[in-house]
Formats: structure tokens, C-alpha cells, sequence
């Protein structure tokens, strides 16, 4: 089934509004008639080039804004405040176009010319990560250590990115892969054996990816843009947007709070209070951060509150911070220390939920009264309650590697995904479980379900009460229905197939369309369920590897620039990155 445009509603209405914006591209004088610059892309030949990005970017403002081609090589910008921008046209069957310095005005023609990549090796540098992260995949030896693989490894970066496939022999990545247990990057003893031998000879310069293969058509009336923020070294974890349409990100690298205005392009910036040490499981424990980082609190999750307040999760330090924008100040709660607090999420009443990932717990703090409760979540073993109850006292990072599994290695609970119904029911996943789980906070009772596909990370319900599923290890989304028990599943159309690493998700409350991030590929993914129909984002930069998604009430979709390390990215300053509609 061919993709919808990333933006359209679905109704003929909104189709005929898309279909009449990219016939207006065809001739200059509709370019003129809306007093917007615009152009085509073709070949040595003439021929269009469907599928390219076309970007402008306002070096002094920290800004770029990115276009896509239509199946005839059109394409149209959005008005534009500045009169000379670098401009870049990307498509990875073609060498990259620069044109530094370019004059873009009111109705300025731009007939680009490209020419395609003959060097096999650099169309193959080109591609995303997602097709070199096949090439590792497919020399396991089972479908349970691919899924092991991608559950723990690539919640911090990219398998396929330039800096992760430089060859090396087995021996050098077997020390790799020991560098990685204090990051939390810990294998089964199967996966540790065989891996290095995988990795040895997937990134070996003759075993390259030979071409990009079919890809789902990029969007059509749709802008991306992006607004460069903090310094080198930043890793934007999650977003949230605030009851005045600013958005905020934490970077878990620096232990710092960015703000940004849309309208304005203004960004703020506030520093987390450090304490006196490094605390919870970064002080406990052999965890460690990548290095260049200073964090000591880690700064995983956040929301934003009614009274534009921010709640913020601490992971490291154990605690959650409040933030209070106005009058930049800070409180700082340790009542979750040494458990890994994550997820972060508000519910009607104002109460602050986050997972407690290492204690396999989810807890709810009251700003109103000052209470505070944890829920315990259910094990499927004494082993694992027992790893749970042995986190607090460094208990899993202090016993030997490769840690055995699966009773506290890579399948512990690990409750990760979390989201509050308008009910108050408070859903959570248990990635390492492989299900979901429902919670009461009257009663206290759980209920869980049982996921068929393995790695469920992160949560969002939409109006009807629908809970999606981000399969983060499968490459699947799924929406499930409480009152039938059913999961409905969806491979989502990365190429190649298989190597789709949903990290989180969001709901479009307007059309209940589904976004989702597509972390290995620099991608992010729209599902229409009424349609089932896909539509593929290409992100303008390389190593965006984005994390966390935030949805906003006007149908736009925000993530963030999340490379761990931020080194692994095309350029290494982080980046809030926008989703938006071209037009009404």
C-alpha cells in the first residue's frame, strides 16, 4: 500500500489541499504567486529526483529548515526572515549539494542540479544507520540474541553509525563490548561470545550495504525544522511541550534544562543543582556515563505542569527535580534514591508518576500534600524480585560479568514505558518482561498483559482508550484494547526490514494519528490506523538517533537530538527538531 502525505488528515478535503499546494510548484509563476522560493531537483540527465532533502540553514540564528521532493523533483519553503542561507540538498543515491551563502528571497527560483554517487563506498556511507545495523543482525545465530542486541544497545546509540562500524578485529571489539557493562550495556553470555565475531565481519569493508533498496515515499507538505541549542557534548534525552507552546529537553550529558520559543527562536537554559556527589545508582554502583560528560544527576524525563511548572527525573542522582521557570529556581526530592527514577509523566490531578527502573517500581509523588507512594510491579520469578530488591545496595552491578541470564541480567523487569488514562489508571511496560501492565491507584491492584513481541518500551493512549506500543527490539507498533485483551501489530516500514528501533511514541489527539521515533534510522514515523498507512520521515541530520516524541494539539511533533555519545552524530551540538505542516 503506497504512504499518505506525512501531514493529510485523511479526508478528501485535506487530500485535495495537498494535491492543489504541489501543483502550484510546477511553473514559476505560482512560486510567485505566493511569494515563496521553490524549485526542482534533477539529474545529470533532467530527470527528477524524488525523495530529496532539500535544507536552508541561517548559520548566525542556529536554525534550519528542511524540505522534501515531490515524485517530480518539487519542492516549495516556507517564508523564510533571513536573505542568505547555506543551502544542502541530500539524497543518498547522489553526491551531496553545497551552496554556501545562497540568496533566498520572496520568490526566488532554485533549479538544482545533482549528480549521482558512482563510488559504491560512499553511497554506502551514505545510508542510514539501519542498513549496516542489518548487516550485524543477520550473522546471529538466533532471532532472541538480534532482539538482545537491539534492547541493549541501542537505547544509547546507533549500531550503524560511522562511529560505531570503524573495523576493528574480534578482539578489539570483544574490549568494546566490555567497555560497555559500566554504561549499562550488559549482555547474555551466548550474545557476549558471538558478538564480536558478528561485528568483526558485518563492519568489514567489503560486507558494505550495496544500495538503499525501496523506501516508503518521504512526506509531501510537511517541514522540518531544527534550532541548534547547548554546546557540543549535549544529548537532548526528552521533550515536552508547555502550556504556552514553548518546548523543553533535558540533557542528560550536563545536567542542564533547555527552553525554547518557537516563535521567537529564543532559547533558555538552567543548570540542575549539583549535590554533593554523585548519588544513587551513579555513586552506588560501577554505572558510568560516556565520557566527556559531567552529569551527576542525569536528567532522563520531563513535564511540564498547568502552572508551567517542570518536573524533571534524575536518574542518577535517585531524585526528582522541580523546576520553576519564572523564578529559576530549583527543589530537589531524593525520596527515590538508588532506584533509577525514569519515566516521568502528570496526571489530571497534578501528581508527579515515574518508573523506579531499577526497583522495578512505579511511584507517585503529591506537589498538593507532599505524599508520596511506590507500587511494587509484579516479577515473573524469585530471581528477579530478588535483583530488584538488591539494586539499592549496588546489588546487580557489583556481581561478576557477563551477570547470568536471565534471572537479573538483560531480563530484568525494568519497567520503562509509562502513561496516565483520563480514568487515572496508570499503564506501564516491562521491556525485559515483554508486557504491559495496568495499575490502580485507588485500589492499588495490577493487571498485566503479556506483549507478542518481546522489548515493549514506551506508551501513549489515545481518545478511545487504545494503549500503543513502541516495540523497541522488533520493529513493531501495537495498539492494545483493555476491554478485549487483543493487541492489533504493525511492522513499521523501515528499510531494511527489521532494524526499526522505536524508542517512543506519541498520539495526535486530532486525528489519532500514531508518531513514532525511529531511533536507528534518524527517522520519524506517522500511522494512520484507519488507513494503515505508513509515512517515513528522513531527519535532515545523520546521528540524530532522536529519543523521546511530543505531540502537540495543533497535529505538529517534536523530538530532540539524543546521540550518545553526541560525538556518534554528523554534527555533535544537539538540536530541538520540529515536525510541522506546510499550509493550512
Amino acid at each position: 500500500m503506497r504512504p499518505s502525505a506525512v501531514i493529510a488528515d485523511g479526508g478528501p478535503a485535506r487530500r485535495a489541499a495537498v494535491a492543489a499546494l504541489l501543483a502550484l510548484l510546477a511553473t514559476a509563476d505560482s512560486v510567485a504567486a505566493h511569494d515563496r522560493a521553490a524549485g526542482r531537483i534533477d539529474d545529470a540527465r533532467g530527470e527528477p529526483v524524488g525523495g530529496a532533502l532539500v535544507t536552508v540553514t541561517d548559520p548566525d540564528g542556529g536554525r534550519a529548515t528542511t524540505v522534501y521532493t515531490d515524485a517530480l523533483g518539487r519542492f516549495m519553503l516556507p517564508e523564510l526572515a533571513r536573505a542568505r542561507y547555506d543551502l544542502r540538498a541530500r539524497h543518498p543515491d547522489f553526491r551531496e549539494l553545497l551552496r554556501p551563502a545562497t540568496t533566498i528571497g520572496p520568490a526566488t527560483a532554485l533549479p538544482l542540479r545533482v549528480e549521482r554517487a558512482a563510488d559504491p563506498a560512499a553511497r554506502a556511507a551514505a545510508l542510514p544507520p539501519s542498513h549496516w545495523t542489518a548487516l550485524v543482525l543477520a550473522r546471529l545465530s538466533s532471532q532472541a540474541h538480534r532482539a538482545e542486541l537491539l534492547r541493549q544497545c541501542t537505547f544509547c546509540h546507533q549500531l550503524g553509525s560511522p562511529a560505531v562500524r570503524r573495523p576493528r578485529d574480534a578482539g578489539a571489539w570483544r574490549a568494546a563490548i566490555d567497555a560497555m557493562a559500566p554504561l549499562g550495556g550488559r549482555l547474555s553470555p551466548g550474545l557476549a561470545a558471538e558478538l564480536p565475531v558478528a561485528l568483526a565481519g558485518a563492519y568489514d569493508a567489503a560486507a558494505a550495504p550495496a544500495t538503499a533498496g525501496p523506501a516508503p515515499e518521504p512526506p509531501r507538505a510537511a517541514v522540518v525544522t531544527e534550532w541548534v541549542v547547548g554546546e557540543p557534548g549535549t544529548s537532548l534525552h526528552d521533550v515536552a511541550i508547555a502550556p504556552d507552546g514553548a518546548v523543553f529537553a533535558v540533557d542528560m550529558m550536563h545536567d542542564r534544562v533547555y527552553r525554547l520559543d518557537p516563535a521567537s527562536g529564543a532559547r533558555t537554559t538552567w543548570e540542575i543543582p549539583a549535590g554533593a556527589a554523585p548519588g544513587g545508582v551513579f555513586a552506588a554502583t560501577e554505572l558510568r556515563l560516556p565520557a566527556g560528560a559531567t552529569a551527576q544527576a542525569a536528567p532522563e524525563s520531563l513535564r511540564v505542569a498547568a502552572d508551567g511548572t517542570v518536573w524533571v527525573a534524575l536518574a542518577y542522582r535517585g531524585a526528582i527535580g522541580r523546576l520553576d521557570p519564572v523564578a529559576g529556581t530549583w527543589t530537589i526530592d531524593d525520596a527515590a534514591a538508588d532506584r533509577y527514577p525514569q519515566t516521568l509523566r502528570l496526571d489530571p490531578q497534578g501528581r508527579v508518576w515515574y518508573t523506579l527502573a531499577l526497583a522495578n517500581a512505579v511511584a507517585v509523588r503529591d506537589p498538593a500534600t507532599g505524599a508520596h507512594r511506590t507500587f511494587q510491579l509484579p516479577t515473573r520469578s524469585l530471581g528477579e524480585a530478588l535483583a530488584a530488591w538488591l539494586w539499592p545496595f549496588g546489588g546487580r552491578a557489583r556481581l561478576p560479568r557477563p551477570i547470568p541470564a536471565p534471572a537479573i541480567g538483560p531480563d530484568l523487569p525494568f519497567p520503562s514505558g509509562l502513561a496516565v488514562a483520563s480514568d487515572g489508571a496508570v499503564w506501564f511496560s516491562q521491556i525485559d518482561a515483554h508486557r504491559i501492565g495496568r495499575l490502580d491507584p485507588a485500589s492499588g491492584g495490577i493487571r498485566t498483559w503479556s506483549t507478542p513481541f518481546p522489548g515493549p518500551r514506551d506508551l501513549a493512549l489515545d481518545a478511545a482508550g487504545g494503549v500503543w506500543v513502541a516495540g523497541f527490539e522488533t520493529g513493531v507498533v501495537a495498539r492494545f484494547d483493555a476491554l478485549t485483551g487483543q493487541f492489533q501489530t504493525w511492522m513499521l516500514p523501515v528499510v531494511p526490514p527489521g532494524t526499526a528501533t522505536p524508542y517512543a511514541l506519541c498520539v495526535d489527539r486530532r486525528t489519532d494519528a500514531v508518531w513514532l521515533t525511529g531511533t536507528g534510522s534518524d527517522t520519524l514515523i506517522r500511522f494512520e490506523r484507519w488507513h494503515e498507512q505508513f509515512t517515513v520521515a528522513p531527519l535532515p541530520t545523520r546521528g540524530t538517533a532522536p529519543r523521546r516524541i511530543a505531540c502537540d494539539d495543533a497535529g505538529t511533533v517534536w523530538t530532540a537530538s539524543a546521540a550518545i555519545p553526541p560525538s556518534h552524530a554528523e554534527d555533535p551540538r544537539a538540536r530541538f527538531v520540529r515536525v510541522s505542516r506546510d499550509g493550512p
